[in-house]
């Protein structure tokens, strides 16, 4: 049995020796590489690194003292200790203690009488124990109430800005660290000792513990000694920086030492070295037991204790340029001291590291740092920069167009006014808000974010208000100097509107986010969230109603145009589009057109916020996020040639579309012809319907591909989370395991507006196709004249004569003999009758569209008055009634002003009278038959009352009555007013009211006969 014992007990001798061995046979390489290795990631110029392992010391030294001067970091070289200084106050407060001139269970009023605390407005107690454990209640942020100075009474100045303080806390209930807690006890013990804090810390701390390199305060260095400069990190990287002096802050954070020192230090903690500070030390590790610890940690006095079990003692200190990390294991004779010339948060995760791997023999994987708010910064500071290029850009171009008088002033006027009180209105709150950040992100003031933020902080509010400044002058300067380009006068609006709807979107998201459990910021929060929504809603309404109203202008412009161009083209070139293509053009793609504004909104908006996601993702791992962007871009380009085959199949559904609008126009003007049969309506519905089922048919291929393609994406998405999930551990081994997930996160939140993107490629097609279709339509009707400039007349007044001279026109039908019609040759003097007659297809209609100039003839001229007239002049001088007829129901280039009388009188003789009236230039009806509809046209002709007249087939719907009262009243009557009338007839019955009868045959003039002076009609050559 005993020996059983014995050879247990020598197994387990074994065991631990052997976990002692493992432990300390770390290689000094290890601990190098990691060291370098978090320099490089966190910016650190320069450290020494203090070990002290099975009570064995080394100290390492890394880097330069100064980025600039390239000096080399030495065991000697002092550095700050930063908040790792308020153990040093805290031995100071405890030996006083000791010698019994401090109670720690005494209000701090005992020795500060005038110092109070409140609580809700209620008087409040804070003990010296409290303030030794950070539960006084007094907030963190008071750090940047501390006065820079180096005056003798800097420290009381510093505990004076404290009076009267409001607490966070009731004292005693709660940990909440506070620097100045500190403070308030340096203050004590100089009230106490009756000396200054420096001097009592030097002599009854410092050299009783035989750290005669250590000075409290910058200014208590000897001359002789190597400071390392400090840096702060700004635009990724550690800058030499030189804060103010903050003697108050001293007790603090102000402690200067070296390495040779704080191996001293290390040694005194864990009782390697006995000193008479011996129970003071062994005091300042006992925690505070009366709240509740946080994080698995519990605050001593100048130390944080960790309740993990594996007995670590440590603190971490930062300053606005150096930081520090002191930590150890007792029983294992184990600690850690890292003194960085650098604010990087990278030093504290680095001791955790370093004290883990030599307790454990492993790093940590779960130890990380911070995050570095300098990258967010730097990157915003960035992205304005190029804002403000752009907007200086936009401002060189507006100082141009005024230069150039192509910018005029408007003038200043009531609408003016309104906008900048708008502007002002809308600018102020943000200037409010931008002015509260440092108070309401960190309750710091500007001059404490100067010292603690980063440069690159400061550099981004000074672009910010650069940004609005020179975008808010653009605005009043546009609005005073408007763009004569209608629509490059909203563009810019828009695009800053966009842009700042975008961020106040991902504003709202981080405040809500942030807001949980939030109670100290509370009335911040809710100022910047009603300041966030009220950007939102107001630059959603802004871009919304923009965007609708310039494509909706833009559409109206369009079909305007396009009318005009059909307007200001002949008859013959408009006369071979197919119906169904302009309807389909007009309305199907200008429709398309008008729709693209709700697709830019929500494409606009998904872009910011992927810009704004990957600006944050780049600011915590810069090359990784720029592999994530170049996926992302990789799978939007096939996503879109996957999408752009779909194309030849929108354009197929396109010209579908055309040929059911054919359709559709034969239905409504065929509907009177197709009604007479049952089996003609069911063919007529079959070829409708198997062109319809073509139409589905390509669109649904279409979608259908393009659901393809967006599954594609879907697919590669994934895959891009996978990449991120797996690959980017592999490619970038240094990206902590928080950052992936941000980026998992991220992506997660981002496939909403990535696949918003990829949505609106399908329609950004189709508003390709709508918008190349209007292009080519345009380009397929040239404009023959300019109908908004006036057009000059050949002939002046009344004419005399008209004059058809080998008139000729030949239709290109592509074949070797194409039907033609002439030559026709005749002369008309003014008060002449001219029938024309012939067989159908004789080419009666194409004679009349030449001469009113709607055909442009292949040959042969058109005179009047001996003068050859252009074709598209000819109509000038003619009211004509075609067969058949059209009336459009308002009255057009006429006037009816005190003709009232003599239109009732027409209306009479026409016995429209009791049918049809005119009320302002329109027609009150138009539903009459085809003969009523053509005399209320001859109305139409007597109100136009051109010299020459043109009537096709008028006689052929009326009533015998009518015809005779058309040839035998009518005519003669035009006659008589001198009038050259033009009627193709075939009432032979009334010929001889004509004076000249040209028959046409086969397109070919067979026979002009003329009247004589007899009467009789006698044929002529």
């Amino acid at each position: 049995m005993i020996v059983n014992n014995a050879g247990g007990r020598f197994f387990l001798l074994c065991c631990v020796l052997l976990s002692w061995l493992q432990v300390s046979a770390i290689h000094p390489g290890t601990i190098d590489s990691l060291v370098r290795e978090q320099m490089k990631d966190g910016n650190i110029p320069g450290l020494t690194l203090v070990v002290i392992q099975d009570g064995r010391e080394s100290i390492y030294t890394f880097g330069y003292t100064d980025v600039r001067t390239k000096e080399k970091v030495v065991p000697a070289t002092l550095f700050e200790l930063a908040s790792c200084s308020k153990a040093f106050t805290a031995l100071g407060i405890l030996r006083l203690s000791k010698a019994g001139k401090i109670n720690l269970q005494d209000p701090v009023s005992v020795y500060l009488p005038w110092l109070k605390f409140s609580y809700k407005g209620k008087p409040a107690v804070v003990t010296v124990a409290q303030l030794l454990h950070h539960t006084s209640g007094i907030p963190w942020y008071t750090i940047s109430s501390i006065p820079p100075g180096n005056e003798r009474d800097a420290l009381e100045k510093t505990v004076r800005q404290l009076n009267n303080m409001s607490l966070q806390a009731i004292p005693g209930e709660s940990f909440h660290y506070a620097t100045v807690n500190y403070d308030i006890l340096g203050l004590i013990i100089a009230t106490v000792s009756g000396l200054s804090y420096e001097t009592y810390v030097t002599d009854s701390v410092l050299s009783p513990l035989g750290m005669h390199h250590t000075f409290v305060g910058r200014d208590r260095v000897p001359g002789g000694y190597v400071m390392a400069q400090g840096h702060k990190i700004s635009f990724f990287k550690a800058r030499a920086y030189e804060p103010p002096l903050f003697k108050g802050n001293n007790p603090a954070g102000y402690i200067i030492t070296d390495g040779p020192d704080m191996a001293q230090w290390l040694k005194v903690q864990m009782g390697l070295v006995h000193t008479e500070l011996d129970s003071e030390i062994a005091a300042s590790h006992l925690r505070d037991e009366s709240v509740p610890p946080g994080s698995n940690l519990s605050y001593a006095q100048g130390w944080l204790v960790s309740l993990r079990g594996d007995g670590v003692i440590y603190h971490d200190g930062l300053n606005p340029d150096f930081t520090s990390y002191a930590g150890f294991i007792t029983r294992k004779r184990t600690g850690v001291v890292i003194l960085a010339n650098s604010n990087s948060t990278y030093t504290r995760t680095l001791g955790n590291q370093l004290l883990s791997l030599m307790d454990k023999g492993v790093v940590p994987k779960d130890i990380y740092p911070e995050s570095d708010n300098d990258r967010s910064f730097a990157t915003i500071a960035i992205a304005l920069f190029f804002y403000l290029f752009i907007t200086l850009l936009f401002t060189g171009y507006i100082i141009v167009g005024i230069i150039r008088k192509r910018r005029k002033y408007r003038g200043w006027h009531k609408k003016e006014s309104i906008s900048m009180l708008l502007l002002f209105a809308a600018v102020l709150p943000c200037l409010v808000g931008i002015y509260l950040i440092p108070q309401a992100y960190m309750h710091f003031s500007w001059q404490a974010i100067r010292v603690w933020g980063p440069d690159s902080l400061q550099v981004m509010m000074t672009l910010l208000l650069l940004c609005i400044g020179l975008s808010c002058g653009n605005a009043v300067v546009s609005l005073l100097f408007p763009d004569p380009h209608k629509y490059l006068r909203v563009i810019p609006q828009t695009l800053i509107v966009s842009i700042l709807s975008g961020i106040a979107n991902m504003v709202l998201i981080l405040l809500i986010s942030s807001a949980a459990g939030n109670r100290d910021n509370l009335p911040f929060i809710l100022f910047y969230f009603g300041l966030s929504v009220m950007i939102y809603l107001i630059g959603r309404s802004y871009i919304q109603r923009t965007l609708i109203g310039f494509t909706r202008k833009l559409v109206h412009e369009i079909r305007i145009d396009m009318v005009g161009k059909i307007l200001s083209s002949s008859y013959e070139k408009f006369e071979k589009i197919e119906n169904g293509r302009v309807l389909a053009t007009i309305n199907g793609d200008i429709y398309v057109i008008g729709n693209i504004a709700y697709m830019a909104i929500s494409l606009a908006t998904s872009i910011i916020t992927v810009i704004g996601a990957f600006l944050y993702l780049s600011a915590i791992a810069f090359w990784a996020t720029m592999v994530t962007a170049i996926l992302v871009c990789v799978i939007s380009t096939i996503y879109y040639f996957f999408s752009k085959s779909t194309r030849p199949l929108f354009e197929e559904a396109r010209d579908a579309g055309n040929v059911l609008m054919d359709f559709m126009t034969d239905l409504i003007n065929g509907y009177k012809e197709i009604s007479l049969n049952r089996r003609k309506k069911l063919e007529f519905r079959e070829d409708i319907s198997d062109c319809s089922e073509g139409l589905r048919a390509k669109i649904m291929k279409a979608e259908t591909n393009f659901i393809y393609a967006f599954l594609v994406g879907e697919l590669l998405l994934i895959l891009l989370l996978g990449t991120s999930a797996f690959g980017l551990p592999l490619l970038f081994p240094a990206i902590k395991f928080p950052v992936i997930m941000s980026f998992i996160m991220i992506l997660l939140y981002l496939i909403g507006p990535i696949n918003g993107i990829l949505r609106s490629i399908p329609e950004i097609m189709q508003f390709k196709i709508a918008w190349d279709r209007i292009e080519v339509f345009l380009g397929e009707l040239p404009s023959d004249l300019s109908i908004d400039e006036p057009m000059p007349l050949t002939v002046a007044g009344m004419p005399d004569s008209f004059q058809a001279d080998g008139i000729r026109f030949l239709y290109d039908t592509g074949s070797a003999q194409p039907f033609g019609v002439g030559p026709v040759s005749f002369e008309l003097n003014k008060g002449e009758i001219l029938f024309i007659t012939g067989g159908n297809g004789s080419g009666k209609s194409t004679l009349a569209k030449m001469l009113t100039g709607l055909y442009k003839p292949s040959a042969g001229v058109i005179r009047i008055n001996n003068q050859v007239i252009p074709a598209l002049e000819l109509g000038e001088y003619f009211s004509v009634v075609f067969s058949p007829v059209h009336l459009f129901k308002k009255l057009y280039s006429v006037t009816i002003d005190g003709k009232e009388e003599e239109i009732f009188r027409y209306l009479e003789e026409l016995d429209l009278s009791h049918k049809v009236s005119i009320r302002n230039m329109t027609f009150d009806t138009l539903e009459l038959s085809n003969g009523q509809l053509k005399r209320l046209a001859l109305l139409q002709c007597y109100l136009e009352d051109k010299p020459i007249y043109l009537f096709d087939e008028w006689a052929a719907d009326q009533d015998p009555e009518y015809r005779k009262f058309f040839y035998r009243t009518l005519l003669p009557k035009m006659k008589m007013q001198n009038k050259i009338v033009i009627a193709i007839t075939h009432d032979d019955h009334y010929f001889d009211v004509a004076d000249k009868i040209l028959k046409l045959n086969v397109g070919k003039m067979e026979i002009l006969l003329v009247k004589g002076l007899s009467g009789t009609l006698t044929a002529v050559k």
